[in-house]
């Protein structure tokens, strides 16, 4: 923290002596007596035609927006700070602090109401022509006028003769028969040109990139809330905040005219979509982090203690390094000539919807938007780049500059300065960092002329002090014990949700351990097999014994079930035939041991099925019985037949009698073995893949060439069938086939997937 913290400091002061020599709002100079403003006023007024109602007007500083109509260096002493002076009779005039009047705005009282006045062309141009005259300095004259409309706004500019440097009135009228002339510095005619592209250009674009930051939050959101894993309590209390900071402001401007209805939607909306995209991030980047864990929760129920003390320590160094980077940004913009369309710092301070309390929540969320995305999207080792770069993505709507490639620019330096912040010192430093940037900014902007705003000033210089006076009571506390119930609700489910992940990962795995790795290599005979799992752990399994007669023993089963109950049971029966197969045994009679003993350890409820058959590799005689499994099929070159072996599955009811069928297994034969997921597999109309179907697909082989071909038809046409639809059960299929050359050859198929995988 301490490098960090040299850092910060070093930018903070670079950018202060850079802006004060470089950027007009920055630019120190005194402010004339209230006297000359208010007795201007009353002389536009009049001229005018207007009454001004109450006492007297109010007054305020104000950093006008517009900065990208300045020319460079020779510009700068034009706009400095300037004074705004409100009245109820809806006349706002704008002066620069040595007393000159700079803009006017006039628009009916009847505006206060929802309704389009329209006025007329002939009162439109007339009140156009009244503002003019009263811009002009000693010695200024109004030259021949030029006009355009661009959206729906009439824009009229008259050069000043005799001005030095080139001045225009610019004019404008809205559809709403709202007035405003200001001046502005350059040539009339050039701008004229320019106006129309510059203002569509940035409208489109700005438009185009807040549009595309509104999706991404809403889209988010509707997932986050139909999975039930987003929490609202965070961005709560800063929507409540973003919602009552601004009072006082909005009070001031309604008392000088403003309607309410101009001010409360873009309040309203503004808080709504704070809500949005902080409760988005915050429960986003916690449920796809699980070490995701932040001091807000303390603070938040004002459980202080050292782990916050230092995020809001971190927050306050790191803040002023941010402040700094945002002065060298406009410093470097103005001397690069780029146009800019905010001043590094807006007075006053705590506008409607553009005070530090709201944009800085908002420039925390977009960053912390970003920290999933990348997770989501990038390697390890390039998560810190991408998310810088998916987080300056999200700020270039909000950037000042109207050059993209300046704002991206300026954007990717703040974006990497805050995703260290919160790599380095979490979500709570993140968020006063990119609050208290702004709150130093104007705290230091309003430090000379501190008597024209002293109650932004007083609070923006208090919060800045409060934060490291709050952060060392924390140190000095001992360390915070984890409180659960601060954790949402929702991220106890995920944390619960990815341990049954785990337990299901682990015992998929153990089932796939225990089948076979690879079937024997038996002489003249062809082995292929293959499995899918419909969820993350099943109860298919399939098995091959030899014993020491040189027979090889067969198993195709099924466990009833899922977990870890079905891990065990499968266990067992593995074991089972293992251990109890020999030579002087009968797959009945093995059937018959394997039946007591699953009864005699058996925990649970459960049953198996399971298709036990022995062959003799040199004659090809079967030998075979059957626990509740589906009849195998022989594959003759008379067609398919069934091996009819009726029987109870292993472990429940009355004690079992199990018999056994021989059969004959002829070069060019093959026995096919499933077990019930094929059949009962669905498609998208609810109708069963059934018996019929895959008999069909293997009564149809002709001139079978082995195994593989035998389970890749009935595979083929089995997801064909299931189209997208997931399996409803796993799937097991084994084929053993005798060569009709008498030279035997393995194929394995073994796979432990998805329904979603397996319909693939």
């Amino acid at each position: 923290m301490i490098f960090w913290g040299i850092v910060s400091i070093v930018l903070w002061i670079l950018g202060i002596h850079l802006a004060t020599r470089h950027l007009p709002e920055w630019s120190v100079v005194e402010v004339a007596d209230e006297s000359r403003f208010t007795t201007q006023l009353e002389y536009m007024a009049k001229s005018l035609d207007i009454a001004l109602l109450g006492a007297r007007p109010e007054i305020e500083l104000v950093i006008p927006h517009g900065l990208n109509d300045l020319e460079l260096e020779k510009q700068i002493q034009l706009s400095q700070r300037s004074v705004w002076l409100r009245t109820e009779g809806r006349l706002q005039a704008r002066f620069s602090t040595q007393g000159h009047v700079e803009s006017l705005v006039w628009s009916p009282v009847a505006l206060r109401v929802w309704i389009e006045l329209s006025l007329g062309r002939d009162v439109e141009k007339r009140r156009s022509e009244d503002l003019a005259p009263l811009l002009l300095w000693p010695g200024e004259r109004l030259g021949e006028p030029v006009e355009t409309t661009v959206a729906g706004v009439t824009h009229q500019l008259i050069p000043l003769l005799d001005s030095d440097p080139p001045t225009f009135v610019e004019l404008a009228v809205t559809n709403n028969q709202v007035f405003e002339a200001r001046r502005r510095q350059g040539d009339a005619d050039q701008e004229l040109g320019r106006l129309s592209q510059r203002l569509m250009g940035r409208l489109w674009i700005r438009v185009a990139l807040r549009g595309a930051l509104v999706a991404i939050v809403v889209a988010a959101f509707l997932f986050l809330l139909a999975s039930r894993r987003i929490d609202f309590r965070d961005g709560l209390y800063l929507m409540v905040i973003a919602l009552m900071v601004p009072w006082p402001t909005v009070l001031s401007q309604v008392r000088g005219g403003l309607a309410w209805w101009q001010v409360l939607p873009a309040m309203a909306f503004a808080s709504l979509f704070l809500l949005l995209l902080w409760s988005v991030s915050e429960s986003w980047a916690r449920s796809t982090d699980p070490r995701f864990t932040t001091s807000l929760d303390f603070l938040r129920v004002g459980h202080l203690g050292p782990r916050g003390g230092r995020a809001l320590l971190a927050g306050w160094l790191l803040g002023g390094g941010l402040a700094g980077l945002r002065l060298l940004s406009h410093v470097a913009a103005r001397r690069l000539g780029v146009a800019i369309d905010e001043p590094s710092v807006s007075v006053p301070i705590f506008g409607p919807t553009g005070h530090p309390f709201y944009q800085g929540p908002m420039v925390a969320g977009c960053i912390l938007l970003a920290v999933p995305m990348a997770h989501r999207l990038m390697p390890p080792r390039w998560r810190f780049l991408g998310t810088a770069c998916f987080g300056a993505l999200l700020l270039v709507p909000s950037s000042p500059f109207s050059s993209l490639s300046f704002a991206l620019g300026s954007s990717l330096l703040a974006a990497c300065w805050l995703v260290m912040v919160y790599r380095r010192f979490g979500l709570a430093a993140l968020l006063v960092a990119s609050t208290l940037s702004l709150l130093m900014l104007s705290s230091a902007l309003l430090w000379p002329v501190m008597a024209w705003a002293p109650r932004s000033f007083g609070i923006s210089l208090g919060i800045v002090f409060l934060v490291p006076w709050v952060a060392w009571i924390g140190l000095r506390r001992p360390p915070e014990e984890a409180v659960k119930a601060l954790v949402p609700g929702f991220m106890q489910r995920v944390e619960e949700e990815r341990r049954v992940k785990y337990e299901m990962d682990l015992l998929a795995r153990m089932q796939v351990g225990m089948l076979p790795g690879e079937p024997p290599e038996v002489p003249g005979y062809g082995i292929a097999v293959g499995s899918w799992l419909a969820t993350e752990a099943g109860g298919d399994l399939y098995d091959f014994v030899e014993d020491e007669a040189g027979n090889l023993w067969l198993a195709a089963g099924d466990v009833a079930g899922h977990g870890y109950s079905c891990a065990i049971e499968l266990a067992m029966v593995k074991a089972a035939i293992h251990s109890l197969v020999s030579s002087d045994k009968t797959p009945a009679e093995v059937l018959s041991k394997m039946d007591r003993v699953l009864r005699s350890s058996r925990q649970v409820r459960s049953f198996s099925t399971l298709a036990l058959l022995r062959l003799d590799p040199a004659t090809g005689r079967l030998l075979v019985a059957n626990a509740g499994h589906p009849f195998p099929w022989h594959l003759t070159s008379r067609g398919v037949e069934e091996i009819e072996l009726p029987g109870l599955p292993l472990g429940q009811g009355p004690p079992r009698v199990y018999r056994d069928v021989s059969a004959e297994l002829r070069p060019g034969e093959a026995i096919f073995l499933s077990s019930d997921g094929l059949f009962e597999s669905i498609d998208g109309r609810g109708r069963t893949y059934g018996f019929e179907r895959p008999r069909r697909v293997l009564e149809d082989l002709q001139n079978v060439a082995g195994e593989q071909q035998i389970l890749d038809a009935v595979v083929a046409d089995w997801r064909l069938f299931r189209g997208s639809q997931a399996a409803v059960d796993d799937t097991s299929l084994v084929t053993l086939y005798r060569c009709a050359t008498g030279h035997g050859s393995v194929s394995t198929r073994r796979a432990a997937m998805t329904s979603s995988e397996a319909g693939r």
